[in-house]
């Protein structure tokens, strides 16, 4: 009985290897299917950040496309605009910004190239560039550009590769805000 036993093993372990390549097929399609958008399989950065981490940002540079650039520093837990002039800091933009940083989710490398740098808006003019700091090291350092289908185009402000991704979960509007609605408005807190 042992030759039959060893025909039921080899059958056995045929199905099973059959099996194992139909997953790894069916994984591979799927890779393929991403891939056919990216022109190199390197690993997805991570963007988005823990809560622990959000509490811990204590310095927050917004260069917002052709309104000019706006700092922002958490001073004993309160935040000010600290540049281009010196002033609270609406609390509640500020956190509700870096709330929406956990997340974030890069989705796809778009390209590599930096000649569609203007074409995603992700040169220096036309990009919202993010930058947050905690305690003097850098947390994040994105242009954050064009918006469509497959989310917000962004690239690396401190990458060594000119690298564009598709980021899933960015809400421009919260980190685009014009000065004025970064200061604290006293007239409507009186309301």
């Amino acid at each position: 009985g042992s030759m039959r036993q060893e025909i039921k093993l080899v059958i056995g372990l045929l199905v099973l290897a059959g099996l194992g390549g139909a997953i790894y097929a069916v994984q591979q399609d799927d890779a393929e299917h991403l891939e056919a958008h990216a022109e190199s399989n390197e690993e997805l950065p991570t963007l988005k950040l823990t809560k622990d981490q959000i509490g811990t940002i204590d310095k927050v540079v917004v260069k917002n496309k052709d309104k000019g650039e706006v700092t922002l520093e958490k001073k004993d837990n309160i935040w000010r605009v600290t540049a281009p002039v010196d002033a609270k800091a609406n609390q509640e933009n500020v956190t509700r910004a870096l709330d929406t940083l956990e997340k974030l989710e890069v989705e796809a490398l778009i390209a590599t190239r930096e000649d569609v740098y203007e074409k995603y808006e992700l040169d220096e003019v036309n990009s919202v560039h993010v930058q947050l700091f905690a305690g003097g090291t850098s947390l994040m350092n994105v242009h954050f550009g064009k918006s469509g289908s497959r989310g917000n185009m962004a690239r690396m402000g401190d990458a060594a590769s000119p690298a564009v991704y598709a980021v899933k979960g960015f809400q421009s509007y919260q980190f685009a805000r014009e000065l004025k609605n970064w200061r604290f408005n006293e007239i409507m807190a009186f309301e």
